[in-house]
């Protein structure tokens, strides 16, 4: 089980005026959300590929916050596919921003045939005051290969969310800026 001091959770700097109560309500939120996903997930993985689940979903929601997280949801090749574009905006050794994308996508013939509980998972869309909005978000399952800490163990090895078939995502829930979201979903519906 994860700590709230462990490197996986990033908390506030140092340099900034009261930090420690910043760096406080962060580690709160992040073990919130952590124990949250942990939770669902012991329900349908093993152990250590929930304690995998629990971290990302954390780390989505600790660059969602930070609004270091963008998300465009759209569709692509004539509507046949459903893609997240997500986008996590860092800054590299350089100080130059970098983007890193890991989004994922979903073939809309198997939404409607019944795959995955049909689509109404896709465009989910709840508003929760203040300009933030509660979203599902697909990362790729090919996740595994992304260098970010998101996506590391303690120990350095990649995370492993599970066994997902013939799937291009896994399905997070994720609280998001609306300036963060470009939803092309509700402009088409």
């Amino acid at each position: 089980m994860t700590s709230i001091s462990d490197d996986s959770c990033p908390l506030a700097s140092p340099e900034i005026p009261n930090a420690w109560a910043t760096a406080s309500a962060n580690a709160i939120r992040w073990r919130q959300v952590f124990d949250k996903e942990l939770a669902e997930a012991r329900t349908r993985t093993t152990e250590e590929e929930a304690n995998d689940n629990a971290q990302v979903a954390a780390w989505l929601d600790h660059l969602a916050r930070r609004r270091q997280l963008r998300v465009t949801r759209t569709f692509a090749d004539d509507g046949r596919i459903a893609r997240h574009m997500v986008e996590i905006i860092e800054e590299n050794d350089d100080g130059e921003v970098v983007c890193i994308e890991c989004g994922g996508y979903v073939y809309m013939s198997e939404l409607r045939r019944g795959a995955y509980g049909g689509d109404a998972w896709l465009y989910k869309r709840q508003d929760l005051g203040q300009g933030w909005l509660r979203i599902s978000v697909m990362i790729t399952d090919l996740c595994f290969s992304i260098d970010h800490p998101m996506f590391k163990r303690k120990d350095g090895s990649s995370v492993y969310l599970g066994f997902n078939d013939n799937d291009h995502f896994y399905e997070f829930m994720v609280d998001i800026h609306q300036d963060d979201l470009r939803d092309e979903y509700q402009q088409n519906q």
